[in-house]
């Protein structure tokens, strides 16, 4: 009996043994998951950062070259002065500004500068509300050009005045947007030539304007006023092309950027993945900018490409190949590849 009690014992110890094993081993994995998890949370957003980042430096290197090879010049100093857009002739880039973020921004049009514009605003306070969505395009615009716009906000008759805008663009995060060139001439067209868009007034206006001059049966019994076509805005754009709508006007002439030297080039192509980088880099709300899409793919390969497409290669091939030539080096620029349905 006494032998039975203590082989009875010795079991009871060993189970106990095995099971206080067990538990130490569950404890310590789940730890060792949860950590895990942790680190993954941690790292992750880590490597995309750092993407970007890479990606950026490799998009500042390759303007850093094109501008030198097309006879623009980069000569490597930051420092800029306003007065020189104050005293010449060119256009001044289309910079607005935010003192909270230490951020100066190009606004493209068809590049998000909307987006752009409604996130300072709401940055800075210029409007009470905590979405994009409540502000209307209009409003955005307007508050923008009256509160952000570095060329109105500072008076030049003011002597101070250059001195503030000089402290904000040498010392603050300088960025542009850019998009495929000649797909941007038809979201332009879209947007601002057709019924539906935010085109209404001026813009509508300027459609039939273009429609009554570039029409093919304009001065024949069948013409019949209305909106203007792609090729007749094409045409619009091929005979003035130095004096181009916002919308449409080249990159160059927009942002400046063989002198000014943006520190981030964001691309509408990769947009979601720029702005998500952007918004950790300077703690930007989440619910700005652009958001993500749930498939990735679809943030690197913009949704409406076939349908630019099917504009662009309706036009006559030598208008084609002319719009072309007037963006070839907005396409070297920026290091976008020549359309494969454009021969030139």
């Amino acid at each position: 009996m006494d032998l039975c009690r203590l082989h009875l014992k010795n079991s009871i110890i060993i189970c106990i043994v095995l099971l206080l094993s067990v538990s130490t081993y569950i404890v310590n994995f789940q730890k060792g998951a949860v950590q895990s998890h942790i680190n993954i949370r941690l790292i992750a957003p880590e490597v995309e950062k750092w993407n970007m980042l890479k990606i950026a430096e490799q998009r500042n290197s390759h303007i850093k070259t094109y501008c030198n090879k097309l006879g623009y010049g980069y000569s490597g100093n930051r420092t800029l002065n306003a007065s020189a857009w104050m005293k010449k002739t060119r256009i001044r880039p289309n910079l607005y500004f935010s003192d909270k973020l230490k951020m100066i921004i190009c606004a493209v049009g068809k590049c998000g500068s909307t987006e752009w514009r409604k996130t300072l605003l709401i940055v800075e306070g210029d409007v009470n509300v905590t979405s994009m969505s409540e502000i209307g395009h209009e409003e955005a615009f307007t508050l923008a050009r009256d509160n952000r716009f570095l060329w109105t906000k500072f008076s030049p008759q003011n002597p101070e005045s250059y001195h503030e805008m000089n402290k904000r663009l040498n010392n603050y995060y300088r960025i542009m947007t850019v998009r495929e060139p000649l797909e941007r001439v038809v979201s332009a067209y879209i947007d601002k030539m057709l019924p539906g868009g935010s085109g209404l007034g001026f813009y509508e206006e300027m459609s039939k304007k273009i429609h009554g001059k570039y029409a093919r049966n304009k001065n024949t019994k069948y013409f019949k006023p209305g909106r203007a076509s792609f090729e007749e805005f094409v045409d619009s754009i091929l005979s003035n092309p130095k004096q181009l709508d916002i919308h449409w006007r080249l990159y160059k002439d927009i942002c400046d950027p063989c002198h000014i030297q943006y520190d981030y080039i964001a691309k509408l192509e990769t947009i979601a993945l720029d702005s998500e980088y952007l918004m950790k880099k300077f703690r930007i709300s989440d619910n700005l900018l652009f958001k993500r899409k749930s498939n990735l793919s679809e943030s690197l390969e913009h949704k409406w490409k076939k349908k630019y497409t099917t504009y662009l290669e309706g036009l006559p091939m030598e208008k084609l190949r002319a719009l072309y030539k007037l963006h070839r080096e907005q396409y070297k620029l920026f290091n976008y590849s020549t359309p494969s349905f454009v021969e030139v």
